[in-house]
Parts: structure tokens; sequence; C-alpha cells
């Protein structure tokens, strides 16, 4: 049952009504509980994922949009190559396809939408210089591009990475 109010309490943050609502439920929880050690936990539950939340959110805002994923990595330095390539290329990108790639590495995006494959640089070296390690794997959200445009932009071993 506490898992549960847990889970609640972390998608009850998402929102100041549903976060209120699921601190005033582990108030009751811990106003009411059997024992001492349960009335303890449910009080400390709702800073405990309020300190969670927050960072998580810090952690986000520092990335602006930029979210790694440890699946799908593709070499850093293969992905350097195809930004150099990509850099000044001015050549529009055709709709039907949604990715460019160079040796394992591929930067897709999505919805189908007009792209400058240069506009894909940009995003791209945002992942490669935010996410650590010599692998990356990452989605940059919110991007806007040809005729304002809003894509989502992955960088990724798979050219499908963002469907």
């Amino acid at each position: 049952m506490s898992k549960d109010i847990a889970k609640w309490i972390k998608q009850g943050t998402e929102t100041d009504g549903l976060k209120k609502r699921a601190e005033d439920v582990a108030s009751i929880l811990a106003d009411t509980a059997s024992t001492a050690d349960v009335s303890s936990y449910f009080a400390n539950l709702v800073s405990l994922v309020n300190t969670t939340t927050q960072t998580q959110t810090q952690t986000l805002q520092e990335r602006s949009n930029i979210v790694c994923h440890p699946a799908h990595q593709a070499p850093k330095q293969a992905c350097r190559q195809l930004l150099q390539a990509i850099a000044n290329d001015h050549t529009i990108k055709d709709m039907r396809h949604q990715a460019v790639g160079y040796n394992g590495c591929y930067v897709s995006y999505s919805p189908a939408a007009p792209v400058f494959l240069d506009q894909l640089h940009d995003p791209a070296q945002q992942c490669i210089d935010t996410c650590s390690g010599d692998y990356v794997s990452c989605r940059n959200i919110g991007l806007t591009m040809v005729r304002d445009w809003t894509i989502t932009e992955c960088l990724s071993n798979r050219p499908d990475g963002c469907r």
C-alpha cells in the first residue's frame, strides 16, 4: 500500500492541486498510523518526494529540455564526425526521411518536418556536451525549425530513435 501512495504522490507533484491532495493524504495517514514507525514513514514521505522532484526538475531545467538515456547509445566520436559533416550543409531534409547518420550514430527527429541539415547540428552538439561518457543517447525536446515546426531531435545508434 505504501508504494502505491508514494507513486501517487510522485505523480501528484506534477500539478499543484494533486500535489496538495497527496500531501493531505500522507498527513492523514501519518496522524492515524498504528505505530510510531509507520507514522514517521508517512510524515517523511512527502518531504522525500518533494526533494527528489525538485532535484529532478532542476536537473532537467539546467539541461534545457535535453534528456540523456542509457539505452541505444552511439559512440560520441562517430557523432562528432557526423556533426562535422552537417555543420555547414544547408540542404533541406526530405520529410520522408527523418534521420541522417554516420558510422553508427544517427540524428533523427519527429514529427516529420522540413529541416535544414545544419539546423540539426547545434541540438545534437548540446546532447554530446550534456551527456557524460564516450557514448550518447539523448532527446532534445521542443526545437523550432523551418516555418515554426516544433520537433524533438534524438542522437542515438538508431535511425528511428525519435519515432
